[in-house]
C-alpha cells in the first residue's frame, strides 16, 4: 500500500492582478495599435498575453474594462489608416499593396472590435410577432368598439 502523504492544493503562484495594473493595461490597450504581444514586447512592466486572456475569463469587470479599451483602440486603428493612404511616399508596387493589406486589416479589426460605430449591418430592432399581433388585435376592437358608439 502506497503511505505517500497528500498535502492540500494551495493553489500556484500569487495573482498580481490589481484595479491598478487592470487601469494600466487598459490604458496602453485603448491608446496603441499593438496587439497583446506587441504591447508586451514593448513595455516590460506588461502582463504576459496569456495572463490577459486569463483575466478575460476570470475577472468579469476586466471583460468590461477590457472591452471599452479594444472599442477605443478601434478609433486608432482607423486613424491609422488615414495617415498611411496620406502620407505614402513610396509608390512601388509592393510598398502600395503592403499599405492596402495593413488598411484593410486595420478597417476589418475596427469593424470587429466596435460594430456600433465601425460596422458593415445597422442591427434592426427585434420585435416580437406575437405581441405585435396581439397590439393590432386590441387597435382593431377599440376601432370597431368607438364606430359603434357613433
Amino acid at each position: 500500500m502506497d503511505k505517500r502523504v497528500f498535502m492540500a492544493n494551495t493553489g500556484g503562484r500569487p495573482t498580481i492582478y490589481s484595479d491598478e495594473l487592470v487601469d494600466y493595461v487598459c490604458g496602453l490597450i485603448a491608446t496603441h495599435c499593438m496587439g497583446l504581444h506587441g504591447l508586451y514586447a514593448e513595455y516590460t512592466d506588461f502582463p504576459h498575453p496569456r495572463t490577459i486572456q486569463f483575466w478575460v475569463y476570470k475577472y468579469p469587470e476586466f471583460l468590461r474594462k477590457y472591452l471599452e479599451a479594444k472599442s477605443a483602440q478601434s478609433h486608432i486603428l482607423l486613424d491609422n489608416t488615414i495617415d498611411i493612404a496620406n502620407y505614402n511616399t513610396d509608390d512601388s508596387l509592393l510598398k502600395i499593396n503592403r499599405d492596402k493589406l495593413i488598411i484593410d486589416t486595420y478597417k476589418f479589426n475596427a469593424t470587429r472590435l466596435n460594430r456600433r460605430d465601425y460596422g458593415d449591418k445597422t442591427q434592426i430592432e427585434n420585435i416580437n410577432p406575437t405581441e405585435e399581433k396581439e397590439e393590432v388585435r386590441k387597435l382593431v376592437e377599440k376601432c370597431k368598439k368607438n364606430i359603434k358608439k357613433k
